[in-house]
């Protein structure tokens, strides 16, 4: 495997202390570590991923365009690619089926997001002019509640890598409104 896979792989593995994190923290618990919210107050209840209301219209991937030296075939195949990763990432409803043996190594959806995410960014690197969708991708990923933490915590580094690399700051601003705190938090632990 390249570099970038690994980095990727042990970015997820480094964020799979997510997983402990939000058995711990999460009011909805996972199997087997329900009773670990028992003795906090109840937090307010957070809208779901489906009625979550949107401060910041956040255009898709479809809107936006790769740089001019990559040609249209290239951007359409990565178009189509990052579209279908994003369907193939895990859920957290995913994660919480798990048994609680499997939360002591890194779990397979971890592993399939590390892949995943690493092959875009060997994409990227491979393609420069691929960066701008690349950056729309790791926006709509961060952004996406029905992820687990650790996946948007990715996603979140890699787009304020790309975003210094453009030199466009309106993807992370576009974004930083529906980042929980705890993604940043994760993603500065990530970057170092």
């Amino acid at each position: 495997m390249s570099r970038l896979r690994w980095v990727g792989i042990a970015a997820i593995a480094t964020a799979a202390a997510g997983l402990w994190y939000m058995a711990k923290h999460s009011d909805e618990g996972i199997e087997g570590y329900e009773n670990m919210t028992e003795h906090r107050a109840p937090r307010p209840a957070l809208p779901s991923a489906d009625t979550f209301v949107l401060r910041v219209p956040v255009p898709s991937t479809a809107l936006v365009s790769a740089s001019a030296d990559v040609p249209e075939a290239v951007s359409t195949a990565f178009r189509k690619h990052v579209e279908a990763v994003l369907e193939e990432l895990p859920r957290r409803a995913d994660l919480r089926q798990l048994s609680p043996e499997s939360l002591h190594t890194m779990p397979k959806p971890l592993w399939k997001a590390a892949s995943l995410l690493g092959g875009i960014a060997e994409k990227i690197k491979a393609e420069p002019g691929l960066r701008p969708l690349g950056a729309r991708f790791y926006a709509e990923c961060s952004g996406r509640a029905s992820l687990p933490t650790t996946v948007r915590a990715s996603c979140y580094t890699h787009l304020k890598r790309l975003s210094r690399e453009l030199r466009d700051g309106r993807y992370l601003s576009e974004i930083s409104s529906r980042v929980d705190m705890s993604v940043r938090d994760l993603a500065r632990q990530l970057e170092g």
